[in-house]
């Protein structure tokens, strides 16, 4: 029985220490610590009462005693010296004697099987990576990190990191969760990177994203590993591309469009990514009441607190995203810095400033006037955007700015911005929901792109191509325009009050009087999106010279002018008539814009069928 006990103990503790070893990484840095620091307490006083028990000499006592201590560590043990005297004699004491000698093996073990171990996890990785896809990611960080995490978990594949030295810190942490660390000191070259990853032409899809804190090293490494592409033939179908950069357009110099580029580029500005979010987290169109005619009953109003590149990329897709029926847009910024930081953001979006009622309070947020104005338009407020740029200070203005709108009866959604992420209050429980960024959801192509490829596909159905394909041939800012419309869809299913599933049905509106009003909706929402990529309306002159153009052979497009971002559809719905039928007496075809934003809203029942078939 007593040898049964001893398996059975002795088995016990080896699983213990067998789950310790196990443990991840920051735990089991800090667990061994502890135990480092109670076997050397134990093993000083065990061995220093041993030892001069033994020799009743300091000097000698203090000796034997380090040398056995630091023996403990290396795997071996000074026990016969000190087992037979009078205290260590007890068996109480020499199970601690044999605990501490156990824990300093333990230690010794984590030791070699984090240096083993890692070596081994490279090799078996790196062999792993020759097979299956691949998912690359340039610039090693927390948040990079973080998005590596979810995109192994959700996609099941090889995850390759490249960076320079200061990466090897997370080397560890990359190995345990089965992906490879290449750094530039290795791989001098993508060309050199490319080879190690043995990618060829046909064999398998590469995935690349760049995640450097420095947008312009993203678009560095993405030209020179698109040029390491082009020379190995790689074909672009193979590759797609997330990249962070200064500019939604830097994309278009990197697909695959009349040039050699990647199959799939999503370019990503953080501030874009963040609002964009922002607006499927917080949709405007939930802040407002919608009649049965597909009309809203209020208009919209928005407080933009803070205007750097935060607060102005939330305006812009509020523009986007806030344009109704029967409602008017109106936003009011308030910044300190408001006219020293304003001029370039409209004089760029000269159509904004010209064509949506935009106010400002040149003061902080805590100011007030900033509470008076609140007070005086708590009934009109639907939405509140937290932009200061700092997550305390913006935390800080949500709180009081809940504690006094929701005294004073106003239920506007307060949403917080930075540049770590977005975070909104949830009123009834008081408290932040803060939303993750970096998730496979926003940053792969394949995901956040789902529906605008779909929707493309539509416009594209008789010339019989897959989704993927007609996606492959389409411009970069129809990919933008299609984006854009496709994160509007669920607006229109608010408004009819329809499930997705009640929407699939072919006739999905009730009534013709709904859907013009709807129309009447896209056509602004259509408008919105021109005037925040830096359209403006077509002037008569211009109009005139571009007939005269197209009557003298000269292939394009009237109503467009995409090199001075002109657009003569930028104007009211009840003018569209006018414009369609001028074009078409000009150029002997059937044109009727009002139709074509009918067709958009006509069309979602397809959308929606083939997006629930592609789950």
């Amino acid at each position: 029985m007593g040898l049964v006990l001893v398996y059975l103990a002795a088995g016990i503790l080896f699983a213990v220490l067998l789950i310790f070893l196990g443990l991840q990484p920051a735990l089991l840095k800090k667990l061994t610590g502890y135990i480092l620091l109670f076997v050397g307490v134990c093993g000083i006083g065990i061995y220093g009462y041993g030892y001069y028990t033994i020799y009743e000499n300091v000097p000698v006592a203090v000796m034997r005693t380090l040398f056995s201590v630091f023996c403990m560590f290396l795997g071996r043990n000074e026990i016969s010296a000190i087992i037979n005297t009078p205290v260590l004699k007890l068996v109480p004491m020499q199970i601690l004697v044999y605990l501490v000698h156990l824990l300093a093996l333990y230690c010794l073990a984590s030791a070699v099987a984090a240096t083993v171990g890692v070596r081994l996890l490279g090799r078996l990785n790196l062999i792993l990576i020759h097979r299956g896809n691949l998912h690359l990611i340039f610039g090693v960080n927390d948040e990079s990190m973080e998005f590596a995490h979810k995109l192994q978990e959700e996609k099941k594949e090889i995850v390759i990191f490249y960076g320079d030295s200061s990466a090897e810190t997370y080397n560890t942490d990359i190995l345990r969760h089965g992906g490879v660390l290449f750094r530039d000191d290795e791989c001098k070259t993508t060309d050199d990177l490319l080879r190690r990853l043995g990618i060829s032409k046909g064999n398998r899809h590469l995935s690349v994203y760049c995640l450097n804190t420095s947008v312009s090293e993203n678009l560095r490494f993405a030209e020179d590993l698109r040029r390491s592409l082009e020379i190995q033939n790689i074909d672009p179908v193979q590759t797609s591309l997330t990249i962070l950069c200064e500019e939604e357009e830097n994309g278009q110099s990197l697909q695959a469009e009349g040039q050699y580029g990647y199959g799939s580029v999503l370019a990503v500005v953080q501030a874009d990514l963040i609002s964009r979010i922002m607006l499927r987290e917080c949709p405007p169109y939930k802040t407002i009441a919608f009649r049965e005619d597909g009309t809203a009953e209020e208009n919209f109003d928005a407080m933009i607190i803070g205007f750097g590149s935060l607060g102005q990329s939330v305006l812009r897709n509020l523009v986007m995203n806030a344009q109704f029926c029967g409602s008017e847009f109106h936003a009011t910024i308030i910044s300190p810095n408001y006219t020293k930081s304003a001029g370039h953001f409209f004089y760029r979006y000269p159509g904004i400033k010209k064509n949506y009622s935009i106010d400002f309070i040149e003061d902080n947020a805590k100011s007030i006037e900033v509470y008076d104005y609140m007070a005086a338009n708590c009934r009109t407020l639907n939405y509140v955007a937290v932009c200061t740029g700092n997550d305390k200070e913006n935390h800080e203005i949500a709180a009081e700015l809940q504690d006094f709108l929701s005294g004073i009866g106003c239920k506007a959604k307060i949403v917080l911005c930075s540049g770590t992420g977005l975070s909104y209050m949830v009123p009834e429980i008081m408290q932040i929901k803060k939303v993750p960024v970096y998730t496979p959801e926003y940053l792969c192509s394949d995901a956040i792109d789902a529906r605008a490829m779909i929707l493309n596909h539509q416009y594209h159905l008789k010339e019989e191509k897959t989704i993927e394909e007609d996606w492959r041939n389409c411009d970069y800012f129809s990919r933008m325009s299609c984006r854009a419309s496709a994160d509007f869809l669920d607006a229109y299913l608010y408004m009819t009050g329809l499930t997705k599933e009640e929407a699939m049905q072919d006739h999905w509106y009730k009534n013709d009087e709904l859907l013009e009003n709807l129309s009447i909706t896209e056509h602004l929402r259509w408008c919105a999106f021109h005037y925040a990529m830096s359209y403006q309306s077509m002037p008569r002159k211009v109009f005139n010279q571009r007939v005269e153009e197209y009557k003298s052979g000269k292939n394009i497009r009237i109503a467009k002018d995409t090199v001075n971002r002109y657009h003569a559809c930028l104007i009211p719905w009840d003018e569209l008539d006018e414009l369609s039928r001028r074009e078409s007496e000009i150029t002997g075809k059937p044109v009727d814009y009002k139709d074509a934003d009918r067709d958009n809203l006509r069309m979602i029942p397809e959308i929606l069928k083939n997006e629930a078939n592609r789950k």
